[in-house]
């Protein structure tokens, strides 16, 4: 029999793009699913889009939030609910092809050291709904735990979209920040396993520019954004997240990665701010 595996989706006003994003996962080739919705207070047609894919799909479970949660927050709150063996996490905006789940789980069932399985990654975006492919070097495989941190220290998360095993996933500490919420479970994850590139499997993700105060007004509904205090709550949820998984060392490597990866960014977000050539 088949593993289940949840697939999660956090959802604040998922407008035009959620019946797409679910029409994706429903569309899987990969059967044995439980789909996890918690819509976060939406006040546009998400609601109603829940309402209608309910009465089509048995596998849909449904939760409105009664208060708006941050948005990091309701990632994590639809994982609570997994009752799979596996795991993937589906933004209402993002979608994947047929066969991304069952690709996916094969290769993580056949590979015991992996936490994570991941594929293709093509990025979207208004008028560019086919999608373009990106080079993306996310996989540790045969890495070590210190280098497989540091390579996720320096990676951008797309991959956090992938399947994996629940149990582990469970198991990393999530700490409340508002900048690059998810960079540290990626580096807690990095201590426990690695990370597999499985070709083929295509993950379409939505671009949508913002700037530092955008991203966190959505996810924290916050109307200023301090960068350092930002920078700060990066490294202390980078060492939580990795002490939580590997002890004081690794939590100390893994802020120690965030310092060195922020101290390397320095000199072009001065640049920037104050318009050196």
């Amino acid at each position: 029999m088949l593993a289940l595996v949840t697939v999660g989706i956090p959802v604040r006003n998922g407008g035009e793009f959620l019946a797409h994003a679910l029409d994706s996962i429903l569309g899987q080739s990969y059967r044995n699913l439980e789909i996890v919705v918690s819509d976060n207070g939406s006040d546009d047609q998400t609601a109603e889009t829940m309402a209608r894919y309910c009465k089509l799909d048995r596998r849909i479970v449904y939760i409105r939030q009664r208060e708006p949660i941050k948005a990091f927050d309701n990632f994590r709150f639809v994982l609570d609910q997994a009752k799979g063996v596996y795991f993937l996490w589906a933004a209402h905006d993002d979608f994947h092809s047929p066969d991304y789940i069952e690709r996916l789980v094969h290769a993580l069932e056949a590979d015991s050291e992996a936490v994570l399985t991941f594929g293709d990654l093509l990025i979207t975006s208004p008028g560019n709904e086919q999608g373009t492919l990106r080079d993306y070097d996310f996989a540790t495989e045969e890495l070590q735990w210190r280098r497989r941190m540091k390579k996720a220290a320096f990676t951008q998360c797309f991959h956090i979209y992938g399947v994996w095993r629940t149990s582990s996933l469970k198991s990393i500490p999530f700490a409340g920040n508002a900048w690059w919420p998810d960079l540290p479970v990626m580096i807690g994850a990095a201590f426990i396993g690695t990370f597999k590139y499985v070709p083929g499997p295509r993950f379409f993700y939505h671009e949508v520019p913002k700037t530092n105060l955008q991203r966190v007004q959505y996810q924290d509904y916050a109307a200023r954004f301090n960068i350092v205090a930002g920078v700060l709550g990066l490294i202390r949820a980078s060492y939580i997240s990795s002490a939580g998984v590997g002890g004081l060392f690794a939590g100390l490597y893994g802020a120690w990665l965030v310092i060195s990866k922020q101290a390397r960014n320095l000199p072009g977000f001065l640049g920037r701010r104050l318009r050196w050539p």
